[in-house]
């Protein structure tokens, strides 16, 4: 159990008196509006009904309605669980009493704590007719299963149930507020209804919540017009949190503050500052000795320039392209983020698997060595020609029908001889090289249109820049093609 206070207090005159003026005062803490919350808007509306009822107790009672005695915040840290838990005291007046900042005689929580922390809330609300919102951080570790945990703890568990039951009688002011990233380590029986009856997920925010964060955070500081938020998105990961964009983007006014003072710069954030600081996000931090020479970072760039080409020609949007090193690769060209690859149909895997490819068909088509970052993209490609074949089903070939291979695989753990036959896997096998073949082709159609004037002229301009999102490279790329207008032959209609 985790220690309660700093110092132990042996005195229980002087317990009780810390504990009359927590009552008084409440926690202290940051008041956090509405207008504050970005990126779990879809939560909003179901804490203001929470923040309803807390405003409203009593005339929800005459109704016959009250809220679940206590609620549960359960995510990942850094999601805004804490933050809601303010929200919610600020919008509906109520007093704040942090479970951590409640004192004890000893150095862990009792049963009789819990006890005197309900009944000196319900003395709160009946003298003051205002709300109690008690605040419990990481509860798991103080409510885990009983079975789990030595008889006293057990006991702290036993405790709280019975207050939130309403063993000393319901109180329809007091609002318990769980908060946890482990909600599968607390006790079943504490979790059901009418105790801590209703769960609140926090997850990292989607793509168009990431875009609202970085709007936010970054526009703090500069006006971000000017800003391609989207792309600035895709440097996170799907799994990065609010806090973790927030970390970001004062990274990012860090850096216009350094380069003012270095320059006499605009204190402005502007894309060129946003990519340099946010890369790292992307590809990690640079190896201190990695020292590229010319010729290897033009190979790099000709090595992802057939992907972004490929994207470009099949409509793909591209969002960040760069061949700036990072802790493992040399460049990267990103058009989807994991979460939406999971999504693709037919037509989109065949799109990627073009892309993914672009690599291998740039260098066959330049005649240069083929490299070694070759095998990751032909692993990616391969995978997706997988999936393809495997689970969507969405083929030419009508020998076998459109058989789930993962699904007779799953039947072969029970059955007695395997199901899957060997002529199935061979032709499965055999679906996928041409659809891999199919790809390649593709992308090497697409090079050959647009051809070698066009294709070494982008990789000098890009070994300047280094980093482009999708639309600085649309642009860039008209700026090039009207200057070799003369030169460049044309795209055959067939190449996309």
């Amino acid at each position: 159990m985790a220690r309660r206070n700093p110092s132990r207090l042996t005195d229980t005159a002087e317990v009780a008196a810390l504990r009359d003026r927590l009552f008084e005062v409440g926690s202290s803490f940051a008041p956090v509006r509405r207008d504050e919350i970005v990126g779990i808007e879809g939560l909003l509306d179901r804490f203001d009904e929470v923040v309803g009822w807390l405003r409203n107790a009593q005339w929800f009672a005459k109704h016959g309605s009250r809220l679940e005695p206590g609620i549960l915040l359960a995510g990942e840290p850094g999601t805004g669980k804490t933050m809601i838990a303010r929200y919610l005291a600020t919008c509906s007046n109520a007093l704040f009493v942090a479970v951590r900042d409640f004192p004890t005689a000893s150095e862990v929580l009792s049963a009789a704590d819990v006890a005197d922390l309900f009944a000196r809330a319900r003395q709160y609300y009946a003298k003051n007719d205002r709300p109690v919102l008690i605040f419990w951080d990481e509860i798991e570790i103080h409510a885990k299963r009983r079975m789990e945990i030595t008889a006293r703890d057990a006991s702290v568990v036993s405790q709280l149930m019975s207050e939130l039951d309403g063993v000393h009688g319901k109180c329809t002011g007091i609002l318990f507020v769980g908060c946890t990233n482990h909600p599968t380590a607390i006790d079943p029986a504490l979790r059901r209804h009418g105790r801590l009856g209703r769960q609140f997920d926090f997850v990292a925010p989607d793509r168009l919540g990431k875009m609202r964060l970085l709007e936010h955070y970054l526009g703090q500081h500069s006006p971000v017009q000017g800003i391609d938020l989207e792309a600035a998105s895709y440097y996170f990961p799907s799994e990065a949190t609010a806090s973790t964009i927030e970390e970001a983007c004062e990274r990012v006014w860090c850096a216009v503050l350094h380069e003012h003072l270095r320059k006499a710069s605009p204190l402005v954030v502007t894309q060129d500052v946003l990519n340099d600081v946010l890369l790292e996000e992307l590809l990690g931090p640079p190896p201190p000795y990695s020292n590229i020479d010319n010729e290897t970072l033009r190979r790099v760039a000709l090595h992802e320039l057939g992907h972004a080409l490929v994207a470009k020609a099949l409509t793909a949007p591209i969002q960040i392209m760069t061949i700036r090193p990072g802790a493992s690769t040399f460049g990267r060209v990103i058009t989807v983020s994991e979460e939406e690859r999971g999504m693709f149909n037919a037509e989109q895997h065949r799109k990627q698997i073009a892309v993914g490819l672009g690599s291998l068909a740039m260098e066959n088509y330049l005649g240069l060595v083929v490299s070694s970052g070759i095998d990751g993209d032909t692993s990616i490609a391969t995978k997706l020609a997988v999936a393809l074949v495997e689970k969507l089903a969405q083929h030419s070939w009508r020998k076998f029908g459109p058989v789930n291979v993962e699904a007779l695989k799953a039947r072969s753990e029970w059955a007695e001889t395997p199901i899957t036959s060997s002529a199935l896997m061979e032709y499965y096998d055999y679906e996928v090289s041409r659809v891999l073949v199919e790809g390649y082709d593709r992308a090497y159609a697409i090079l050959a249109g647009i051809g070698k004037p066009m294709i070494n002229a982008l990789a000098d301009r890009w070994m300047v820049d280094r980093t482009w999102t999708g639309r600085q490279f649309d642009r860039i790329y008209d700026e090039v093609a009207e200057k070799l207008a003369d030169y460049l032959p044309t795209v055959p209609a067939s190449a996309a």
